[in-house]
């Protein structure tokens, strides 16, 4: 950067990676692999390099009415400042249904994000929790516009063992009314 506000430090940085993906596709399966290592050189001052580190592990099985997909992935970071070591572990899974002539979709996603720093500066976890089901009404309704109606759940808890004000447990329910207007403009 050049010509910074008075108060901004100058970003002068170069940054190396590299990374792969290896997967593997049989009919409605597939499965994905990816590594990736980066170092992150800071050339001011305060000499803030950083080397990254991440494998990330997809699987999905799709049918037309059906769908799952789990993923996993780890990330290891290093700050060469203070030499510490932060570990960040994230699962997630997503499922996806439509029954009933397609009238009816019920669509799920949850994760868990775990995150821990080998000096104990960092210890956190996070679940989260999001469910739709909802049912069309335009085989009911005959009219232009396609009405749905609804639910939305949504969850989130965190614990931090370190910052306690952080902790969170949030729960919302939502009734959803929804309709597809066909518009040309």
């Amino acid at each position: 950067s050049s010509n910074e506000p008075a108060g901004v430090a100058r970003i002068e940085t170069d940054t190396d990676s590299y990374s792969a993906r290896i997967g593997l596709s049989l009919g409605k399966f597939s499965a994905n692999f990816s590594p990736s290592y980066s170092i992150i050189n800071d050339k001011t001052p305060a000499e803030a390099d950083m080397t990254n580190i991440v494998y990330t592990a997809t699987v999905a099985y799709v049918l037309p009415n059906l769908s799952i997909a789990p993923a996993f992935s780890w990330n290891r970071t290093r700050n060469h400042v203070t030499d510490i070591w932060t570990d960040t572990y994230v699962c997630n899974l997503d499922f996806r249904s439509r029954f009933f002539h397609d009238r009816i979709s019920f669509d799920a996603s949850g994760g868990y994000t775990a995150s821990k720093a080998d000096d104990d500066s960092v210890d956190s976890g996070t679940w989260n929790a999001r469910a739709v089901v909802s049912y069309r009404l335009n085989d009911h309704l005959k009219t232009f516009f396609k009405p749905a109606v609804g639910l939305h759940f949504n969850y989130l808890k965190t614990d931090d063992k370190i910052n306690a004000s952080m902790n969170k447990d949030e729960f919302s329910l939502f009734a959803i009314l929804e309709a597809a207007i066909p518009a040309i403009f």
